[in-house]
């Protein structure tokens, strides 16, 4: 049987959510446990709730709408993303996977099938990490990663709690998600990148998600007066830091072809025009499908940082803030996503990930997969990202071939 989506309803569907914390630029803005992100969320339930899902909500926020099966205690195919979003964000990040699940079932309702097994609908907490961190919490907290008690207890930018934002919206559920089991997940998104339109594909079939490291470092120099002190003689912070970066990026680059790193954030202190700076800090991200080439990415780093402060006369310290390893997805359900996208006549690629996702969590408590749809000119986390009504759409049908093959 094949099957393929309602495209104008997706769309119609995805224009509604966007229109809650709609930017000037054309993009959105809701920003986790926010009013806005709280609107979205209780207008995706009342959807659900109008498609004869069952919806119910756990203590870190995350929403589990269940479309019921034939042998509901068979453990439930679950699909799903984020409906929060970067301060200026696209209209389709994230959100495309939430609706992507409605759409769903949707076409299982209006087609009157019934599947063997449930399948569930989820909206994951905090993905996008702006707000509070860390991010990807709901999924987090799913899978055992990230305690609850600690999750609850993130202050937020606006000097609140998680705990305390999850009460005030009304999204503070019951019970320990660890608990719940998935058969699957599958989770569509916009790959957010611009492989799949050079390639000229449809699906982006996702066998992998590369690791990420970030790195923090701090320079310690003196600060000195810029007309008067020599400069054989400066402990200046910030040139021992550009030197750190630019050696960085050459070294690395070398170790693969594949490699990305980044220099994301850099504060001079005390940041003052005719001042010498005493003081920087800088992060690199780091990331690579091969967990071998980020060990050796770090030692490098290490050894480089080490070598320019001895050089410089600087101090330094080097910190590994955050370290998630690369993550393989489910072969077996993977296999299944590429048969789909061929019984819908789609070309597709196998395609790691460059960006973290809830599914990597996912992976850890359940086969997991996700399906890859193209963005224009790889634009994302920017209210000019755009993916096509009938790519969206595609992506949605794979979704739901995959579901159909899983469930029934």
């Amino acid at each position: 049987m094949v099957l393929r989506v309602n495209e104008e309803r997706l769309w119609e569907s995805l224009e509604a959510i966007a229109e809650i914390g709609a930017t000037e630029g054309g993009g959105s803005s809701r920003l986790a446990l926010s009013e806005n992100d709280a609107r979205a969320r209780k207008l995706f339930i009342s959807w659900c709730v109008e498609a004869g899902c069952d919806v119910d909500i756990d203590a870190i926020g995350n929403i589990f709408a269940t479309r019921k099966g034939r042998e509901p205690d068979l453990s439930a195919v679950a699909t799903g993303s984020h409906l929060d979003t970067q301060p200026l964000g696209g209209r389709f990040d994230g959100v495309y996977g939430v609706l992507a699940g409605l759409e769903v079932i949707r076409c299982l309702n209006e087609r009157s099938i019934e599947t063997r097994k449930s399948v569930v609908v989820v909206v994951w907490t905090n993905e996008e990490g702006v707000r509070f961190n860390p991010g990807l919490t709901g999924s987090q907290v799913f899978s055992g990663a990230l305690p609850l008690a600690v999750a609850h207890d993130q202050v937020t930018l606006d000097g609140t709690t998680v705990y305390e934002d999850l009460v005030a919206t009304g999204f503070l559920g019951e019970g320990d998600s660890c608990s719940r089991k998935f058969s699957a997940f599958i989770e569509a998104h916009i790959e957010q990148g611009p492989i799949l339109e050079k390639a000229g594909m449809d699906i982006g079939v996702v066998e992998k998600v590369q690791g990420i490291t970030f790195i923090e470092v701090s320079i310690r120099g003196e600060n000195g007066h810029a007309g008067t002190l020599p400069m054989e003689e400066r402990k200046d912070a910030c040139m021992a830091a550009c030197e750190i970066i630019g050696e960085v990026e050459r070294q690395l680059c070398r170790l693969s072809a594949d490699l990305r790193v980044t220099c994301g954030r850099f504060t001079l202190t005390p940041s003052s025009i005719s001042t010498v700076p005493g003081g920087a800090d800088f992060t690199f991200d780091i990331r690579h499908p091969d967990e071998s080439v980020i060990s050796a990415s770090l030692a490098a780093v290490g050894d480089i940082v080490e070598a320019v402060a001895r050089k410089r006369a600087v101090e330094a310290g080097v910190t590994k803030s955050l370290h998630k390893a690369p993550v393989s997805f489910d072969p077996r359900l993977t296999q299944k996503v590429e048969a789909a996208a061929d019984t819908l006549s789609l070309k597709s690629m196998r395609m790691v990930s460059g960006a973290g996702h809830d599914a990597m969590n996912l992976a850890a408590v359940a086969p997991s997969t996700m399906i890859f749809v193209p963005s224009l000119s790889g634009i994302s986390h920017n209210e000019a990202e755009y993916s096509s009504p009938a790519d969206l759409a595609n992506g949605a049908s794979v979704l739901l071939q995959t579901i159909l093959d899983e469930s029934c």
